[in-house]
C-alpha cells in the first residue's frame, strides 16, 4: 500500500480540530482552527481532486472547534463545539448539501428541535445509525461527560439514552463508529485521569434508541498497534474499523490500526508507504475504495491544505483485503 498526496493551489486554509462529513463523493469541511476560530465552509471533490469554496447563505455558525458534522441523507447536521467568544455549545445547524447549484450555494438553517437538548459540549462524537443521529460524551469547561443522546433526524427530537450495562468512563476526542448488526463501538478518547485510553465499548442499542447497554471488550492488543490515544479517526469497513493518527499522550501519530470486530482484537496492517505527517484532529473518510486523511494538528502547527490518498477497498473488504495489502 502507498499513499498518494495532492496539492492545490487554490484550496482550504491549514487548520484543525474542525467538523467533516462526507457526501456523494464530496468531504465537507467546516471551521476549526489555525490561530483563531474559523466559521467557513469548504469541499473536497473526490472525483475532481480539487478544492472548493461555496456560497453560503443564511445565518453562518458561529466559528467553532471540535463540533461535529453528520450527513442525514438529506442535510449535514452541525451539532455543538466551542464556540468562540461563546464556550461550549448544544446548538443544531442544517446545511442543504443536496442543493446542486453552485451559483446559489448552500444556505445554513437552524432547525427548531423538540425536547430537552443534550448539555453544551465539545470533544463529542456524532453517528447516524437509520434516522438517528447518536451523540456520545465530550466535555464542558468544567467536566468530561459520560453520556448519550438520540436526535431523530427527521422530527429534529432529542431524547437521552438510558445507559446500563459496564461502566463507561468520561471521556473525550474518541471515535465512535456503527457496524451494523452489533453495535456502536467506542475507541479510545481521552480521560483527564486515565488519560489516553486503551479500551473498546460497544454500545447495544434498542430497537427505538430509547434504551442502551454497554460493554467492555475484552480487547487484545498483542503487536502493541493502538496502544491506548485519542483524537484520532476511524472509519467503518465491513465489520472492521480502519484507524488513522492520533495522540499517545506524548506525540502524534501516523500509523494505521485496524479493529476486528469479530475477534475484539487490535491488529497492525502492513505498514504504508509514503504516509502523512503524523497529525491528530484531522478527517479521515472513506469513500469508493479510497481512504482520504485531510488536515490536522501536528504538535506545534496546523497541516495542510494537501490531501492524502490511500486504496484500502470499499465499505464491504474482508478484513484480508488490508491486513494482506502490499
Amino acid at each position: 500500500m502507498e499513499w498518494t498526496k495532492a496539492v492545490q493551489k487554490f484550496s482550504i486554509g491549514p487548520r484543525f480540530a474542525h467538523a467533516s462529513c462526507q457526501v456523494n463523493g464530496k468531504i465537507y469541511i467546516f471551521g476549526g482552527q489555525k490561530k483563531g476560530y474559523l466559521d467557513d465552509l469548504w469541499t473536497w471533490d473526490t472525483a475532481g481532486d480539487e478544492w472548493i469554496s461555496y456560497t453560503v447563505n443564511g445565518k453562518v455558525p458561529p466559528p467553532r472547534v471540535q463540533s461535529t458534522l453528520v450527513f442525514t441523507g438529506q442535510e449535514a447536521l452541525l451539532f455543538g463545539g466551542y464556540c468562540e467568544n461563546v464556550a461550549e455549545s448544544n446548538d443544531l445547524h442544517s446545511l442543504d448539501v443536496l442543493q446542486p447549484d453552485m451559483d446559489v450555494g448552500h444556505t445554513w438553517t437552524q432547525p427548531e428541535t423538540q425536547g430537552e437538548a443534550p448539555p453544551k459540549r465539545y470533544g463529542h462524537s456524532a453517528t447516524l445509525i437509520g434516522e438517528r443521529m447518536v451523540v456520545v460524551a465530550g466535555q464542558d469547561s468544567a467536566h468530561q461527560l459520560a453520556d448519550a443522546w438520540i436526535l431523530h433526524c427527521p422530527t429534529y427530537a432529542w431524547a437521552e439514552v438510558r445507559c446500563s450495562g459496564a461502566p463507561f468512563i468520561p471521556r473525550t476526542l474518541h471515535s465512535a463508529s456503527w457496524i451494523e448488526g452489533k453495535g456502536l463501538y467506542v475507541v479510545g478518547g481521552f480521560n483527564r485521569k486515565t488519560r489516553s485510553l486503551l479500551e473498546v465499548m460497544r454500545l447495544d442499542l434498542a430497537a427505538d434508541g430509547s434504551s442502551g447497554e454497554w460493554a467492555k471488550l475484552p480487547v487484545s492488543d498483542e503487536a502493541k498497534a493502538f496502544r491506548g490515544r485519542s483524537q484520532h479517526r476511524a472509519v467503518q469497513q465491513s465489520n472492521h474499523l480502519i484507524i488513522f493518527g492520533g495522540f499517545d499522550g506524548d506525540k502524534p501519530l501516523n500509523d494505521i490500526v485496524v479493529f476486528d470486530s469479530d475477534t475484539d482484537a487490535f491488529l497492525a496492517p502492513p505498514e504504508a508507504k509514503n504516509p502523512p505527517e503524523p497529525r491528530s484532529r484531522h478527517t479521515l473518510e472513506l469513500v469508493g475504495s479510497d481512504l482520504f486523511c485531510i488536515l490536522g494538528y501536528k504538535l506545534d502547527w496546523a497541516c495542510g491544505p494537501e490531501v492524502y490518498t490511500l486504496r484500502v477497498g470499499n465499505s464491504e473488504e474482508p478484513l484480508s483485503r488490508i491486513m494482506t495489502a502490499e
